[in-house]
């Protein structure tokens, strides 16, 4: 009996081991899109636990003077609009607010790339909206969010998490430190906008993919 029991306990673990194995390797099997998406719906979970603070409206696509904008989440609270910019880069991150690019460092340093600064990214969303809603920057948060990453950047005054975890400390401080900027009024009419933009004056991922070529 034992000895059938012994037998068995090896087998659910052999079991539960190839079980796991197979799950890593279809996790990695993803694309960097379906990557994205899954970043951005982890952050959109994390949102949705402050809904007694605020809206959260994700994937805005729109354009206006400046080129084309697609803004990952957008938190509209009385303490300020969130604006939230997810990336789901892994390894190391090096950069400082400064530069155009960054820099990715993957298999112990043998392989690089490089991303767009993401802090001035989502500078040029915020002042997108800024003329859109005609509300000041200063009433903007930019928040930049890694999935799960090692950052060693400089980041100047702009808010960056290296991993989600970070993020929800982060954001859970600022809603109950922040003062309140907006009225009732403000809020909803800025939140009234953006929903009205979001059904009536988006962009199509592949024309805002479009705008981005030309532009370049």
């Amino acid at each position: 009996m034992n000895i059938f029991l012994i037998i068995l306990g090896v087998a659910l673990v052999v079991i539960f081991i190839v079980a796991l194995s197979t799950a890593l390797f279809t996790y990695d099997k993803r694309t960097p899109e379906e990557k994205g998406k899954d970043g951005e719906l982890l952050v959109s979970k994390y949102l949705d636990i402050y809904s007694d603070y605020g809206i959260n409206i994700s994937n805005i696509i729109f354009s206006d003077k400046s080129g084309s904008h697609q803004i990952d989440h957008i938190f509209i609270s009385q303490t300020g609009i969130y604006v939230i910019e997810t990336k789901n880069y892994s390894g190391r991150i090096y950069g400082n607010y400064k530069q155009k690019y960054w820099t990715q460092v993957l298999a112990y340093g043998n392989s690089k790339s490089r991303l767009y600064n993401p802090i001035k990214q989502n500078y040029s969303h915020i002042y997108a909206l800024s003329r859109l809603l005609n509300v000041k920057t200063s009433n903007f948060i930019s928040i930049v969010v890694f999935i799960d990453c090692e950052l060693e950047i400089n980041s100047g005054a702009a808010l960056v998490c290296p991993n989600t975890r970070q993020f929800s400390i982060l954001l859970n401080h600022l809603l109950n430190t922040r003062e309140h900027v907006f009225s009732d009024e403000e809020f909803k009419r800025c939140y009234r906008a953006l929903m009205d933009l979001k059904e009536h004056g988006m962009l199509t991922e592949e024309e805002h993919i479009k705008n981005i070529q030309t532009k370049k």
